[in-house]
């Protein structure tokens, strides 16, 4: 556990290697590392909304969309990707303990994301007709997402 600014060097530390390589995604050893990175952090961190801000937890949504979108669509993923498709929405019910003043606005924005909420629609569309997903066992891996977006709803009223 380092100070923030050491973490968000991290954090850019690791992006850069997504950027130079698209197919990183499958590396899990460089998947572990960022969610460790966040996993590991000071809890008091996520409160923060320099924290919260850093691009990475936007490239950790948009990845998710991504995965989600795969699922829906029948897509086999891999276990690089399962293990991100669980984690990732681990990661945001773990910032949605630390919603204040400060930082709502950011959760929001992140987590009250268009793309990703219509996502979400279609999915609940294929359970209420046809009972999809009803018995994959990834269907687990949503509750997260539900409970952080529960936790920012209840923050509007």
């Amino acid at each position: 556990m380092g100070s923030m600014e050491q973490i968000k060097q991290s954090f850019d530390s690791i992006l850069s290697k997504f950027d130079e390589n698209n197919n990183l995604s499958s590396d899990i050893t460089s998947i572990k590392e960022i969610f460790q990175s966040i996993l590991y952090s000071n809890e008091k961190y996520f409160a923060e909304p320099d924290f919260i801000h850093h691009c990475v937890f936007i490239f950790l949504r948009d990845w998710y969309l991504n995965l989600l979108e795969q699922w829906r669509h029948s897509v086999q993923l891999d276990n690089a990707s399962c293990y991100a498709f669980e984690t990732i929405p681990n990661l945001f019910i773990k910032i949605s303990n630390h919603i204040s003043d400060k930082n709502v606005s950011i959760l929001k924005q992140l987590i009250f994301h268009k793309s990703l909420l219509n996502e979400l629609n279609m999915f609940f569309e294929e359970i209420a007709s046809n009972g999809k997903y009803l018995q994959d066992p990834q269907i687990k891996s949503l509750d997260n997402i539900f409970r952080a977006i529960h936790r920012l709803e209840k923050r509007r009223r």
